[in-house]
């Protein structure tokens, strides 16, 4: 049975699994991650790893290769993390020494390319030969599949939907421009709506896990939010159809855990843009595998 190591490496956790070719995760733990030094934390991913394969009664030599999905800019071609602004690492070569340790291929990706990967192997998008994924979580991530072939860029950006500009002159953006896509329908945005237009609890100002719960109870301001919320999503959804015309628009992150209080409002303006030029729309379907998937894709890139 061929086997792989998925390892998603995230801002304040890695997890680690042991991925069959079918993408059953059939091992899996989870360690802290922190700022600190590179090597510390390479050794940290090699002990864990070595732990779950002799759990599993293998050497790591048994293996097919490790797949590492990162939380930040990566240099796939050369193994390195550009940037990691969670770990605070800059031009780090991450894969050299971690395969030194192991004796096994290692191959770097960045997080969001992982999890698009695996939901395109093994989940939502299995059926489908060109993708776009949209992560609505903090902020927007995506990434690229186009007949098979995950696109990534000559600096590892290509998929930074989220700062694309939506609104000229508009709200500001922690990557020093304006009117960024993330800024109007990400869980940030979520939370300064539902804080501005909802009643406060107990514990403070209300917040998107909040708007959520009322939305479902039928609180106008609540699903006028999601609207906002997924309207604005819808928008981008119509800007990107237009430079990859994809067969499925994949929606995955925190945020669409909202199901169709986010995705009906979505659906609805992505085919009210579309149909403006008279263009065809693509599917617009949630995420299958959770929190998962980059694990599971990062192994099936290894």
């Amino acid at each position: 049975m061929s086997m792989r190591v998925g390892v998603d490496v995230g801002g304040t956790k890695i997890a680690v699994g042991l991925v069959s070719g079918d993408g059953t995760i059939l091992r899996k733990s989870t360690i802290a991650s922190a700022p600190g030094s590179p090597q510390s934390t390479i050794a940290d991913i090699a002990n864990e790893i070595r732990a779950l394969t002799d759990a599993q009664g293998l050497s790591v030599s048994e293996v097919d290769g490790v797949g590492l999905g990162f939380a930040g800019t990566v240099d796939s071609a050369r193994g390195r993390v550009r940037t990691s602004a969670n770990l605070k690492w800059t031009d780090v070569d991450i894969c050299g020494p971690l395969s030194r340790i192991l004796g096994v291929p290692v191959r770097i990706v960045n997080d969001a390319d992982a999890a698009a990967w695996g939901e395109y192997r093994f989940g939502a998008a299995r059926r489908y030969s060109s993708v776009v994924a949209i992560t609505v979580g903090t902020g927007i991530g995506g990434a690229a599949i186009i007949g098979g072939t995950l696109l990534e860029g000559r600096h590892g950006l290509l998929a930074e939907f989220g700062h694309m500009t939506l609104v000229p002159d508009g709200l500001p953006c922690g990557c020093g421009r304006v009117g960024c896509w993330e800024q109007y329908c990400s869980g940030t945005r979520l939370s300064a709506l539902a804080a501005e237009r909802l009643p406060g609890t107990d514990r403070g100002p209300a917040t998107g896990r909040d708007a959520g719960a009322a939305a479902l109870l039928g609180n106008e301001v609540a699903v006028g939010i999601f609207e906002e919320i997924g309207t604005y999503l819808g928008v981008g959804l119509a800007n990107l159809a237009m430079a990859f015309d994809p067969d499925l628009f994949l929606i995955g992150g925190g945020v669409s855990e909202a199901g169709e209080l986010l995705l009906g409002p979505t659906r609805r303006e992505y085919a009210r843009q579309m149909g403006l030029g008279g263009f065809p729309c693509a599917d617009v379907v949630p995420a299958l595998l959770g929190n998962d998937a980059g694990l599971i894709g990062a192994a099936d890139l290894a």
